[in-house]
């Protein structure tokens, strides 16, 4: 896994290819029916938020007895409205006089674990028809005094219209922001205020990009990449004080949060690695369970439980600091911790305080090898279990668990095998990259194609095709790619939609520009989706070798059990 802000392989959709693409949909728009003044006269409805320490999860919208709008939310469309975006969750149209409105809201807090009952709030109230055109504006207010937030009707004061762009920005739709944008000033004669064209520049830049133009404005971003450099540096002394900064705060995004996991993971195996394993063990702790670094942590719990504890400066631990950032990207360094501490004696039997010490490690590792198998955290524990169990003298049961990692190694390698061969047929790239949103969902368009959970407990000795798809997305190289190869799919689709509008209106030139087009962008696609593919072929590579050394140590453990010598007892 890659750390956040490490640099990788620029993926890049040509500018003039977006500009291009962007020209011809202003074009077509000018000539769609749908784009009339008529159809402007429907009433807009806005869902916003003000609530920044919940993430709204779903809302269903009803007017009269009008059909129910029901729209489910990403993490990034959610926090998109907390951003102050407005989304535009439908337009209707209102006659004048009374109309009764009904809407609710699911939502988490950020807080929040799982098993906690979701926020909701719903409100029924009775309106006016607004005048033709003018919108309905509903937010999630805070709740006064600790109570939940709530729905609340609100005047559609101050521009409307940009808080939905900055919407539609913040949650990666820069095509529809920009086609916006773009229509909008052609009905003012070709000129809109700054904040427009500013936003326009960012669209541009986030369609020729695979990450937003303003990505590297994130504060907390910016400070886990200088906290990381100082590591990569030996400056342990500036290092470690802002990771220790970024851990203990409080997180208020799915950035935030991933960063502050991260922090805590890197600051566990820094304290390890010092000789400090009580508090790496509450370092470890502070990682949340639904978190990318969860495994790695959970591993590191187990060896904060038996790591000695003594002077720094004499340290024999797992990790120095230096290799702390390359042992979270680097499979193989998680290893290192078993080796490194061994017993007084290799086949000596742990009694009193030691053998506790033990019992307690096999408490997360136990919990860890129930998960992914094609986790490097996970196939470190199914070797650290019977390490564990071989020194309180369970032999058998360190013989039985050895058999178990094998199988489940050889299981793992097979599955990696024809994961292999599923992206070089070509269905990987189709599945992931052509995958669209259903109807009436803001989930990102990969989401849906992501493997059921827990697929290693289900249809054993089989996996679903698309089990791998999600440690993909852990490779910050193929999300490059993956988004680019996207942005370039999405761009045809654009395309494809307005295809039948330019031929009716029988604008020749317009016909052929288009068709233009849509030849490069094929050719474009096709040559990122081959880069997307060669990128998943060797990240799935690497996982399969990382494997392979772990069957041959699990083979190696099996037969020097079976080699053990007369008991010794160890200290």
């Amino acid at each position: 896994m890659l750390l956040a802000g490490e640099a990788t392989a620029s993926a890049e959709v040509p500018g003039d290819l977006v500009m291009e693409a962007l020209d011809i949909e202003r074009l077509a728009m000018q000539l769609d029916p749908a784009a009339s003044p008529s159809a402007q006269a429907l009433t807009p409805i806005y869902i916003g938020s003000q609530a920044g320490e919940v993430q709204v999860l779903e809302v269903t919208f009803q007017i009269d007895a009008v059909k129910p709008v029901r729209y489910a939310y990403s993490p990034a469309e959610s926090a998109a409205l907390n951003e102050r975006g407005l989304h535009k969750l439908t337009q209707i149209p209102l006659a004048p006089g009374q109309h009764r409105l009904y809407i609710d809201y699911a939502a988490r807090g950020d807080d929040d674990r799982p098993g906690v009952p979701r926020l909701r709030s719903r409100l029924v109230q009775t309106i006016e028809a607004p005048a033709a055109g003018q919108p309905i504006v509903i937010e999630v207010k805070p709740g006064g005094l600790g109570g939940d937030p709530s729905l609340t009707l609100v005047n559609a004061a101050g521009d409307v219209v940009l808080r939905q762009i900055d919407y539609l920005i913040h949650s990666g739709r820069y095509f529809s922001a920009a086609s916006q944008i773009m229509q909008m000033r052609d009905a003012a004669g070709g000129n809109l205020p700054a904040d427009y064209e500013q936003r326009l520049q960012t669209c541009i830049g986030g369609l020729r990009h695979s990450m937003p133009a303003d990505a590297s404005a994130s504060p907390v971003l910016a400070k886990y990449q200088s906290a990381a450099a100082s590591l990569d540096a030996g400056r342990n002394a500036d290092a470690i004080p802002m990771l220790e900064q970024i851990a203990s705060e409080k997180a208020n995004s799915a950035e935030s949060w991933v960063l502050r996991d991260q922090a805590n993971t890197t600051l566990g195996y820094y304290f390890l690695s010092m000789k400090q394993p009580d508090l790496a063990a509450t370092t470890f702790k502070r990682v949340r369970s639904a978190s990318p670094y969860a495994n790695t942590a959970l591993l590191g719990l187990g060896w904060a439980m038996l790591a000695p504890r003594g002077n720094a400066a004499e340290s024999t631990a797992p990790l120095t600091a230096q290799s702390v950032k390359s042992s979270l990207s680097a499979p193989e360094k998680l290893s290192t911790a078993r080796k490194a501490m061994p017993f007084n004696n290799a086949w000596g039997v742990a009694t009193g305080k030691r053998a506790d010490d033990l019992r307690r490690a096999l408490v997360p590792w136990t919990e860890l090898i129930g998960r992914d198998p094609t986790d490097a955290a996970v196939q470190e524990a199914m070797l650290a279990l019977p390490y564990a169990f071989e020194h309180l003298g369970a032999h058998e049961q360190a013989h039985d668990y050895s058999k178990r990692a094998v199988d489940q190694l050889e299981n793992t390698r097979g599955h990696l095998e024809k994961a292999l061969e599923h992206i070089a047929s070509g269905e990987m790239a189709s599945k992931i990259v052509e995958s669209d949103s259903p109807g009436g969902s803001g989930w990102s368009w990969w989401l849906k194609d992501l493997p059921p959970p827990r697929w290693w407990l289900k249809n054993r000795p089989h996996a679903p095709p698309n089990f791998y798809f999600e440690r993909l997305t852990e490779d910050e190289e193929f999300r490059e790619h993956l988004e680019a190869a996207h942005q370039l799919h999405e761009l045809g689709m654009a395309m494809s939609r307005r295809e039948d509008i330019v031929k009716k209106s029988g604008d020749t030139a317009l016909q052929q520009r288009m068709d233009a087009i849509e030849d490069r962008l094929i050719a474009a696609e096709v040559a990122e989706r081959a880069v997307l593919e060669s990128a998943a072929t060797r990240y799935i590579t690497s996982i399969k070798e990382q494997t392979e050394r772990y069957l041959v140590e699990a083979h190696f453990a099996i037969a020097r059990l079976n080699d053990r010598p007369l008991q010794v007892s160890a200290k």
